[in-house]
């Protein structure tokens, strides 16, 4: 019998989630074929509503003259759209010879359209009100307040109207891990406030999902797979928010004691900056008309956001623009060559980054006066290159590439920022930073391991909120977004400025060869 140890995320990365043939039972899903108007899947757990049977009926026996107008009128604007996209309407749908209004969502795989609803929508008694969600709503898109307070009160609104023990909002940092900026608490769930989850909780295949389908619901973890009748292959359910989830994740939600969970994705920019998570020790069944309420207001939040630290940008630009004007200037003045611009002007840049060193290669050219070991620099460059070509590159942890870096740690430098001037990384300035030894609380070990026995895996998910205090050491002070920024502020800065001298040239050029000529 042999054992190989695997990364969970590595694992996770290999799932397609989004295909599959199987729902949870807390939902109907039916899925029709617009060619011919004819049901050619369906959840089978359909029997418990309805009387008759689903698979291969006529719409028309389905849906009142109403729900069909809006179906067909709704798929067109879907098609119109590409299909990327989900919408939530009231359907007159027979149920056991009774013509019953139920909200659904309605959404593409494919060239199929799907519908779902809750499987026990007539047992719910739910009063959503307009005038708080309008005040709240009014609130987030006027406040002057910070987003620590705004987030603080959106998650106590969320966990009142939701019935969520525990709403939390969770930022996404430069380096893909999460921490938890605010979060409402009640009923014996604990206070996750300023914990950390690594990357790997939450792989890159999950968050290109989760900025497709922004909102996500399980009602009870507990709940019985459900096969997809007509289904013999996996199919693409990205916008069902009732998909069967992966037994990886629920094992996950158990290991807290958790009965139910959501999520609300914040998007800004087309990237997953963030989640609103909730958690309950008790089945929770929201009504999924109140989901698309609560990503208006998630949505409006993450405009927020955005402003804010447009704002913010702004007041860092004007605090250093004089310095960046010094390096600029000088930059200008040794005609965009970096070996010609004088040592004063790098230590500008060190202030600016608070970084302990500095080095650039100009030209495919290292800088011969660096006191940096040409090893370290070579491991360096060896490490961007396996990187697309990118403006700014920002490494916490160097080690956590290539061991060798342990050795330059503590004397030259854990982490570094780059700031890249080429497209073949032939002219950029690299800023370094010591090692600088932290304590970070953690929801789980971020190392941890998967088993798996003769390559059949043994789930072992991490116990996220068994939090523990680790000390990090051979990692800088974290770049921040403040350093990313004005890094960025400054690229643009010395691009124009190199653009402009080589224009310059060119123009001078043409000159006198118009000279030479007349």
């Amino acid at each position: 019998m042999s054992i190989i140890n695997k990364y969970n995320y590595e694992y996770c990365e290999r799932l397609d989630v989004n295909l599959t043939n199987i729902i949870q039972s807390d939902s109907i899903l039916i899925g029709i074929n617009l060619s011919n108007n004819k049901i050619i899947f369906t959840s089978e757990n359909f029997h418990d509503l309805f009387s008759y049977e689903l698979y291969n009926n006529n719409i028309e026996n389905v849906f009142s003259q109403r729900s069909l107008h809006k179906i067909l009128n709704y798929s067109s604007k879907l098609k119109l759209y590409n299909n990327k996209s989900r919408v939530l309407a009231n359907l007159e749908i027979y149920l056991k010879n009774f013509l019953v209004n139920i909200p659904s969502f309605m959404f593409f795989s494919g060239s199929v359209l799907c519908i779902e609803f809750q499987s026990n929508f007539d047992k719910l008694n739910y009063y959503f009100d307009e005038i708080h969600f309008q005040e709240i709503y009014e609130y987030i898109t006027e406040t002057k307040d910070s987003i620590n307070s705004l987030s603080n009160i959106l998650c106590k609104y969320i966990s009142e109207v939701t019935g969520f023990k525990r709403t939390y909002f969770c930022e996404f940092l430069q380096n893909n891990h999460g921490i938890v900026k605010a979060n409402y608490f009640s009923n014996g769930l604990e206070n996750i406030l300023s914990h950390h989850y690594p990357a790997t909780d939450l792989s890159m295949s999950v968050r290109e999902i989760y900025i497709k389908n922004k909102f996500r619901i399980i009602y009870n973890v507990d709940y019985t797979q459900i096969p997809i009748k007509g289904c013999n292959k996996k199919i693409d359910l990205t916008y069902s928010i009732f998909r069967d989830i992966s037994s990886f994740h629920l094992h996950y939600l158990r290991n807290m004691s958790l009965k139910s969970a959501a999520s609300f994705s914040i998007v800004i920019d087309g990237k997953l900056k963030g989640l609103i998570g909730c958690h309950s020790k008790h089945k929770n069944y929201t009504p999924i008309e109140v989901l698309p309420k609560i990503q208006t207001l998630i949505d409006a939040f993450a405009i927020k956001i955005n402003q804010l630290r447009s704002n913010i940008i702004k007041k860092v630009q004007l605090e250093y623009n004089s310095h960046i004007d010094k390096f600029v200037s000088s930059y200008e003045k040794s005609e965009c060559n970096l070996e010609k611009v004088p040592n004063k002007s790098f230590s500008v840049l060190k202030e600016i980054f608070k970084s302990h060193l500095i080095f650039f290669r100009f030209n495919n050219k290292i800088d011969t006066h660096s006191i940096i070991p040409s090893d370290f620099i070579d491991e360096v460059l060896k490490k961007l290159k396996k990187y697309p070509i990118k403006n700014i590159y920002i490494f916490d942890s160097l080690v956590s590439f290539n061991p060798i870096f342990y050795k330059w740690s503590k004397t030259i430098g854990a982490g570094i920022l780059v700031i890249n001037l080429s497209n073949d990384l032939s002219n950029f300035i690299v800023l370094i930073r010591k090692e600088e030894s932290q304590t970070i609380k953690w929801s789980g070990k971020p190392e941890e391991l998967d088993l798996f026995i003769n390559d059949e895996k043994i789930l072992n998910p991490k116990r996220s909120f068994d939090t523990w205090q680790q000390d990090i050491s051979h990692k800088c002070k974290q770049w921040t977004m403040k350093d990313y920024e004005i890094a960025l502020h400054l690229y643009n800065r010395l691009i124009l400025t190199r653009s402009n001298f080589l224009n310059n040239i060119q123009m001078n050029s043409e000159i006198k060869f118009c000279s030479i000529i007349n």
